[in-house]
């Protein structure tokens, strides 16, 4: 921001393309029945906290029917080093649909290939715990990995899903990956990576006159 690829569904072209920035593309389309947003920047072999790999995000909403819309949202990170913690991938995914009566939602965020100091380790909810099925001594390992985490001054865990359907509403949050970071002499950093928000709001539509209606209101995606 403010770098970004805008457009409307009454524009001049039904695509937009933004390549400013280098190593970055960002597009957004817009027609009468679906919109959507899409990011991917290259990978940063140097930067403040780390490096990392390719990152892409995508959004879209879109009417389906007379009576259905859907709202789609994802997001995917590769290959990112904080401190001692290296991530293969966190991957979010998050749709909702509705039909101006009923929403529905679905969603999750994974970690994948999550090592500390080279020591494979799951990230979930309860934070992280160690592969111990291939590790001689599961509990100096566990030390090791705790160690390390509390020496760079580091908490890291897996936000879980939320959000619950309202009649033909819904806000939902497939959750993200949490790592907060005391820097010496800067603070501390609360860092959210991945992620994957949808929204729909709908109502059954109106009916003048004998014909009938479909759904009314809005839909939306976005990602992080």
């Amino acid at each position: 921001d403010p770098v970004r690829a805008e457009n409307f569904t009454n524009g001049p072209k039904d695509t937009v393309t933004n390549d400013t920035v280098p190593g970055a593309l960002m597009t957004a389309t817009a027609t009468a029945s679906k919109v959507v947003a899409e990011s991917t920047i290259a990978s940063a072999k140097s930067s403040p906290l780390g490096t990392f790999g390719q990152i892409h995000s995508l959004s879209s909403t879109e009417l389906t029917g007379a009576k259905q819309a859907v709202a789609k949202a994802a997001s995917q990170a590769h290959d990112l080093t904080l401190g001692p913690l290296h991530l293969g991938a966190v991957v979010s995914q998050a749709t909702a649909t509705t039909d101006g009566s009923k929403a529905v939602a679905t969603g999750s965020t994974t970690v994948t290939g999550a090592t500390v100091n080279g020591i494979p380790v799951t990230v979930d909810e309860h934070g992280v715990t160690i592969q111990d099925q291939h590790q001689p001594f599961p509990g100096v390992v566990t030390d090791s990995v705790n160690s390390a985490l509390t020496q760079a001054g580091m908490t890291v865990l897996l936000s879980s899903p939320s959000g619950k359907p309202t009649g033909g509403d819904v806000d939902y949050d497939a959750g993200s990956l949490i790592v907060i970071w005391k820097q010496q002499g800067a603070g501390t950093l609360t860092l959210l990576i991945g992620g994957a928000q949808v929204s729909v709001r709908s109502s059954p539509g109106y009916d003048f006159g004998g014909t009938t209606g479909g759904t009314t209101g809005d839909v939306g995606g976005t990602t992080s």
